[in-house]
């Protein structure tokens, strides 16, 4: 986002551990603090670089690196040296794969120069609120398991992340750590869902920090598309964002999703003068 933008909150930013770097291992003490919080999981630091690393439930041996304020058009990522550190610290780990969280220009660069690739194109859009915005919620938030819970009940969490796989396939569905990181990654969150014949066949979880919004998630069921299931959930999710008196709201989608596009450009979104990416790298010699 622009660098007036608060930034939604990546991965490395709260999963929180302790700084106890481990002197003992022959490749930390020089500009790389590790702490290992799991098996093949752990937080690693260089300079004011966060990342944090954990093993994806769907993918053998592949690493998920999420790396604090990746979205942030500044962040600079550490020196080449360090870097290679990083991956060498995920193949000592068991590692044969990492992808990355999304990335901004500068660092999807830096990791593109020690051989990263990109595993998706993702186009930034903003909607900028004015006072003629007459947008009107037409679908239901879902109640928290408790009062001022974020999160809801479990057999919805359920039904959220099959659908989730139903519409990104299984190497980019959430699982129930993204979905937390989602719903926490704001100051304020929403669910809204859409359901037809007591089918869960959509959902848009939708942030607000500050005056800015964030739509952090949309899926629709693939047998529900163009039928009006994606339109409504945005509508709903615009609707709540203006109704906290926000300027503006950012979304980001994969390029090669025309049919997202299209719907976000309806309700008057452009794009943003620059994109983010995830990027992906094979660890095995």
């Amino acid at each position: 986002m622009k660098a007036r933008h608060p930034k939604p909150r990546t991965g490395g930013t709260y999963l929180l551990a302790r700084h106890l770097p481990r002197w003992g291992h022959p490749h930390y003490g020089h500009g790389v603090s590790l702490v290992e919080r799991a098996s093949r999981s752990g937080v690693i630091w260089s300079g004011t670089t966060t990342a944090s690393v954990r093993p994806s439930p769907y993918v053998a041996h592949h690493a998920l690196l999420s790396i604090a304020r990746s979205h942030d058009p500044l962040l600079q990522l550490p020196a080449e040296d360090l870097l290679l550190t990083w991956l060498d610290t995920l193949s000592q780990w068991g590692y044969h794969s990492v992808s990355t969280s999304a990335l901004a220009p500068i660092a999807a660069t830096a990791l593109h120069d020690i051989g990263f690739s990109t595993a998706q194109d993702l186009v930034l859009l903003e909607h900028h609120h004015r006072d003629t915005d007459n947008f009107i919620g037409v679908l239901p938030s879902l109640r928290g398991r408790w009062p001022g819970s974020r999160f809801p009940s479990q057999p919805v969490i359920t039904e959220i992340l099959h659908l989730d796989c139903a519409a990104f396939g299984n190497e980019r569905q959430m699982d129930l750590i993204t979905l937390r990181e989602a719903l926490c990654a704001t100051e304020q969150s929403r669910v809204f869902v859409s359901y037809v014949d007591k089918l869960l066949v959509g959902f848009v979880i939708v942030g607000v920090s500050d005056t800015h919004g964030f739509i952090q998630r949309l899926a629709v069921d693939p047998n529900c598309r163009n039928s009006g299931v994606g339109t409504r959930l945005v509508q709903t999710a615009l609707a709540w964002i203006q109704a906290k008196d926000c300027v503006s709201t950012v979304v980001n989608t994969e390029a090669s999703n025309v049919v997202a596009l299209h719907v976000y450009e309806n309700f008057g979104f452009a794009p943003m003068n620059y994109r983010l990416a995830v990027l992906e790298k094979n660890l095995l010699p």
